[in-house]
C-alpha cells in the first residue's frame, strides 16, 4: 500500500508539493497512491487534489494515467490563484470579521482555495485516496487527525506506549459544519501567526508541532511504501552563533524539532522492506554524493529555495513555479534512484506542458535578477521594495498625505498594548481587555490592509511575473469553481 506524505513550511510546501504531484502523475505513480497524509502547508494541496479527484471521478469513472496529469495541471493554475490573493493579510480586511481569528481564514480557505465550503464528510468515496489532515491538541498533546469519517486523537493500546502517556485522548463524530478549510486552518495554524482552533472537546493548533512530516499516520495505517514530500524547514548550519537568551531558545528549540525530523526518517529509512522516496528541499546540498545540478539545478538556486519564506501570503509567479519545478525535478531523480518503485513507474511517461516547466532554463543557468527574486524570496516583509525603487516613491506620496492617520494609528496602538497588559496583571480583565484590544487594533489596521490589497501587493505580483505564464489552464481552473 502506497502512502504519501506531505510536509508542512506554509505556502512554500505547498506549492513544492505542487510538483511533486505532478511529477507522480507523469510518471503513473499518483494513481496508486492509497493514503495521503497531510500537515499544515501540505493540507490544503493534499485537500484540493482529494477534493478535484472526487468531482472528476464522479463525472469520470474511469480515469486514464493523462487525466491524473490534466487534474494536477489545473490545480497548479487554481491553487497559485488562490495564493496570490494574499490569504493572511486578506484575514485583516473586514476588521470584524478579523476578530473571527482561525474561523475568518478557514471562511478564505473554503471561499478561494476550495471555491465554498465543502463538508470535509463529503469526500468520503470508494476510489478515493485515504486523506487525513493533521492538527495538534493542545489540550492533551496529541496528534488530532481529521478525516472524511470523523475526527479523534489516534487510539492506543500497546502497553508500553500508555505507560510513557497517560494522558487522555479524545475521539468525537465530525460535525456537518466542518468543511475543508476548517481542518485545513487547524492544521496550519502556526503558533503566533493563526489563533488556535476550538473544534468539540479539542484546541487545535498547527499539525507541525507534533509531526510536520505527517509521518505517523502512514505507519498507523499500514502503508507499506512511502514517498514523503518534503518543504519543511531543515536546521541550517551557524558558524557564527549568538549568545542571547531569545537566540538560545529559538536555536534550541529548532534544534529539537530537527532532531525529531532525523529520528522519524531514520525509523523509516533505516528499515530494508519498505521502500521510501524522500524528495526534500535540501537535495543536493552538503552531501558527498550528490548535487542540485544532478537533477538540472543550479546550486546557487536551490541554496536560495531552501531560504524562500514560510508565510500563507501572496507568492509570485517565479517563486511559485520555482518551487514547483523543483519538487518536479528532485521527485523524479528520486524515484528512478530508490528501489521499490518500479512496477508503479509507467514505461512512457506522459508529458504534459505544466506551466512551471518553463523556469528550467533560469534554473539551470541563472541571471542576476532571477536570483534576486530568489533572495527577496526569503523575506517576511517590504518584498515589493526590496524589488524595485518605484513603491518607495509611491509609499512617501502615500505618507505625505496619511501621515496624521499614522500618528493616531500609533497611539492607539499603544493604548491597545496598554489595555492588553491591563489583562496580563488584573486576570478577570483579561478576555475582555484582549478583546478590547483587538478591536481598536483591527480597526485602524483595516484600511493598512487595504491598501496593501489593491497597491503594493499587485505591484509585487507584476514585478515577479513569467511572460508566458497565463494559458487556458487557467480557464479550466475557473470551471472548476
Amino acid at each position: 500500500m502506497l502512502g504519501l506524505a506531505l510536509s508542512g513550511g506554509g505556502f512554500r510546501a505547498a506549492l513544492y508539493h505542487v510538483g511533486v504531484l505532478a511529477q507522480l502523475a507523469r510518471l503513473g505513480v499518483l494513481r496508486h497512491v492509497a493514503v495521503l497524509s497531510a500537515c499544515s502547508g501540505g493540507s490544503p494541496i493534499g485537500a484540493l487534489y482529494c477534493l478535484r479527484l472526487k468531482q472528476l471521478a464522479d463525472r469520470q469513472r474511469d480515469l486514464t494515467p493523462a487525466g491524473y496529469c490534466e487534474l494536477v495541471r489545473t490545480i497548479e493554475t487554481e491553487f497559485l490563484v488562490a495564493v496570490q490573493r494574499n490569504l493572511r493579510v486578506r484575514a485583516y480586511l473586514n476588521p470584524w470579521k478579523s476578530l473571527a481569528g482561525a474561523n475568518r481564514m478557514a471562511e478564505l480557505f473554503d471561499e478561494h482555495v476550495f471555491g465554498r465550503a465543502i463538508p470535509l464528510r463529503d469526500l468520503r468515496s470508494p476510489g478515493l485516496p485515504r486523506l487525513i489532515i493533521n492538527a495538534a491538541n493542545l489540550k492533551t498533546g496529541h496528534n488530532w487527525r481529521f478525516e472524511a469519517a470523523g475526527m479523534a486523537e489516534p487510539a492506543r493500546d500497546d502497553p508500553v506506549f500508555l505507560e510513557i502517556d497517560r494522558n487522555r485522548r479524545y475521539s468525537t463524530p465530525l460535525p456537518a459544519d466542518v468543511t475543508l478549510g476548517v481542518a485545513c486552518v487547524a492544521s496550519a495554524g502556526f503558533p503566533g501567526v493563526v489563533p488556535p482552533l476550538a473544534l468539540g472537546p479539542a484546541l487545535l493548533a498547527d499539525g507541525g508541532i507534533y509531526d510536520d512530516r505527517a509521518i505517523d499516520p502512514l505507519l498507523d495505517v499500514g502503508c507499506t511504501r512511502f514517498i514523503i514530500s518534503d518543504a519543511s524547514p531543515q536546521l541550517p548550519d551557524d558558524e557564527h552563533p549568538r549568545t542571547s537568551t531569545f537566540y538560545t531558545l529559538l536555536r534550541g528549540s529548532r534544534i529539537w524539532f530537527d532532531r525529531l525530523r532525523q529520528l522519524q526518517l531514520l525509523r523509516l529509512l533505516e528499515s530494508q522492506d519498505r521502500p521510501v522516496a524522500y524528495p526534500h528541499l535540501r537535495k543536493g546540498l552538503g552531501s558527498p554524493i550528490e548535487n542540485p545540478e544532478d537533477f538540472g539545478v543550479d546550486r546557487t538556486v536551490q541554496e536560495r529555495l531552501m531560504r524562500v519564506r514560510i508565510d500563507l501570503d501572496s507568492f509570485s509567479d517565479v517563486e511559485a513555479f520555482s518551487l514547483m519545478l523543483d519538487g518536479y525535478l528532485i521527485t523524479g531523480r528520486e524515484l528512478r534512484k530508490v528501489r521499490g518503485f518500479e512496477d508503479l513507474i509507467a514505461a512512457s511517461p506522459i508529458e504534459t506542458p505544466f506551466r512551471f516547466l518553463q523556469m528550467q532554463a533560469r534554473m539551470r543557468a541563472p541571471d542576476p535578477a532571477y536570483l534576486r527574486q530568489l533572495d527577496v524570496a526569503a523575506k517576511l516583509f517590504f518584498k515589493v521594495f526590496r524589488l524595485s525603487a518605484a513603491p518607495w516613491l509611491a509609499a512617501a506620496v502615500l505618507l505625505a498625505v496619511i501621515w496624521p492617520w499614522l500618528l493616531l494609528l500609533l497611539a492607539v496602538a499603544a493604548a491597545a498594548g496598554a489595555v492588553g497588559a491591563l489583562g496580563v496583571v488584573w486576570r478577570p480583565a483579561e478576555v475582555p481587555a484582549r478583546l478590547l484590544a483587538r478591536r481598536l487594533l483591527a480597526a485602524l489596521a483595516s484600511p493598512v490592509v487595504a491598501l496593501h490589497l489593491a497597491v503594493f501587493d499587485p505591484w509585487f505580483l507584476r514585478l515577479g511575473k513569467v511572460a508566458s505564464a497565463a494559458g487556458p489552464a487557467s480557464r479550466t481552473a475557473a470551471a472548476n469553481r
